[in-house]
């Protein structure tokens, strides 16, 4: 990234939207300074907008997040693994404009003019990733099959096999249910190619998984995104594990630290803060979008010039387990050397009298009796321990419970009902 180049345009990009921010919402107006910008670094005079202040000022709890009547809009429906949906607002011109940013990224992940394309996002309920993957396939030219996630695996797995689909879009919790549906059934002539995804962070285990039963040859992102920001940033063919090169023309990116909310040093890693540059109704500035990356340094081997940054899960995906911090990584890593168990886990921190307890859930690869659950259960505790030495020593001072696994049935995960992703992290000693 070339800073002499691109802070100059980028600092009157925002100067611009501050501007008609201040004019036209009263919100902004006592937000944002008086007075135009001088350097990027003085964005920090600028509050971090949260989610919940975000929330109770869009309709319909409010309205002066907004800058302007909602006409020819859209209302969607934002909403994740936990709490009540709110409500996020684009004009159609935007959303014409995140759709061929999405585009752009599928086609640098492979996406071809003529390929058959199953969409499997999520639909209805408000809901935008199924219209705007629809609208971004459209862009890539490719002959598109609107299945939608809802339309379950059985089903959807049929259109496949029988429209040819060689490429197929949505969430990971998503992909590897299919990928289960096709093991179930013996299914080994799905003629996938390319998975792209969004929505929740996919890991190598639930890839490998998918893989061996869909017979998938590339995963690619879907873009890093949100309803609330629209596309972040994509992918390339040499971005790997959560590197993304960012829009950096509608999307400026600091990287904070996570209790003083000031820019940590380059390369450092941090909280995610989102201002969209070109989102007019509703403006995203300064937004807590409640992930941790970190900016990666030097040149990309693809030779685009974007800016890139690194995705480290949610800001929240961490549990602090007996002063050491488990991520669902090692979780992953222990059920991928679990036979007999599928991808599907959460993990859930809780007291047990003065000790601390790790608690898995998981759910089996295919339905079984309760004995052999248990004994699953049994052989990822001890493959938990063994990947993650720490937690053995914590266990054998008593400075922790023993972790407890539980194996449930397939399926038997809580699920949001709205966007089938499980939520990954829970922590119960907090209020």
């Amino acid at each position: 990234m070339d800073a002499e180049k691109t802070e100059p345009a980028t600092l009157a990009k925002l100067n611009t939207l501050f501007a008609y921010c201040r004019e036209r919402s009263a919100f902004y107006r006592e937000r944002l300074p008086a007075n135009p910008l001088h350097s990027l670094a003085e964005l920090t005079q600028t509050p971090v907008l949260t989610q919940d202040e975000l929330r109770q000022r869009l309709p319909p709890k409010g309205a002066g997040g907004l800058t302007g009547p909602l006409e020819s809009s859209y209302a969607f429906a934002s909403g994740g693994t936990t709490g009540q949906p709110k409500l996020v607002y684009y004009t159609a011109e935007e959303l014409d404009r995140e759709a061929a940013a999405i585009a752009y990224g599928l086609a640098v992940g492979g996406v071809r003019p003529g390929m058959v394309a199953a969409n499997l996002m999520n639909a209805g309920h408000l809901w935008a990733s199924f219209q705007l993957m629809n609208q971004a396939l459209e862009k890539c030219r490719c002959h598109i099959l609107p299945i939608a996630a809802q339309s379950g695996e059985a089903e959807a797995l049929d259109f496949i096999r029988a429209l040819g689909a060689e490429v197929a879009v949505g969430i990971p919790s998503f992909m590897i249910s299919l990928a289960q549906r096709a093991m179930e059934q013996g299914v080994n002539d799905a003629p996938l190619r390319i998975i792209a995804t969004g929505g929740e962070h996919f890991l190598d285990a639930g890839k490998a998984f998918v893989r061996a039963h869909l017979g998938v040859e590339r995963f690619i992102s879907a873009g890093y995104s949100s309803n609330d920001t629209g596309p972040i940033a994509f992918q390339c063919s040499e971005c790997t594990g959560g590197i993304h090169h960012l829009f950096e023309e509608t999307c400026h990116v600091e990287v904070v630290d996570e209790t003083s909310l000031l820019p940590v040093p380059p390369g450092e890693t941090g909280k995610l803060i989102i201002t969209k540059l070109q989102k007019w109704l509703m403006p995203v500035i300064r937004y807590d979008i409640g992930d941790r990356g970190r900016y990666v340094s030097g040149e990309c081997a693809c030779g685009r010039t974007q800016p890139r940054i690194e995705l480290l899960g949610r800001s929240d995906d961490i549990l602090n387990i007996g002063g050491y911090n488990v991520t669902p990584d090692y979780v992953a890593a222990a059920l991928e050397k679990t036979p007999g168990l599928s991808p599907h886990f959460r993990m859930i921190a809780r007291a047990d009298g003065p000790l601390v307890l790790l608690c898995v859930e998981c759910e089996a690869a295919v339905p079984c009796r309760e004995e052999a659950a248990r004994q699953y259960g049994a052989q990822l505790g001890a493959q938990l321990l063994e990947t993650v030495p720490a937690l053995k020593f914590l266990v054998d001072i008593k400075g922790i419970a023993m972790p407890r696994m539980t194996v449930l049935q397939p399926g038997a995960l809580p699920r949001n009902p709205r966007t089938g992703k499980i939520r990954r992290v829970i922590d119960e000693r907090l209020p």
